[in-house]
């Protein structure tokens, strides 16, 4: 699914906000609500209250990415 992640500074840090975009089921926004350290990534809640564990190499990538199109 395609995914916009807002980041204060580029760093990811809990309570960040974003957007998945799910297709037919729309774009939902989620927070970041807990680091897996020592795992790889971020558990990310949605407004439905569904949860999932992202991969933190992904999120930095998204992150930078974002920032790149907002200095567009």
């Amino acid at each position: 699914a395609a995914f916009r992640y807002k980041s204060k500074n580029g760093i990811v840090a809990q309570g960040d906000t974003f957007e998945k975009d799910f297709g037919p089921e729309g774009i939902w926004t989620g927070k970041v609500i807990e680091d897996t350290a020592p795992f790889d990534g971020w558990i990310v809640e949605y407004s439905d209250g569904s949860r999932e564990t992202l991969p933190r190499q992904e999120v930095e990538d998204l992150v930078r990415e974002s920032r790149e199109a907002d200095e567009e």
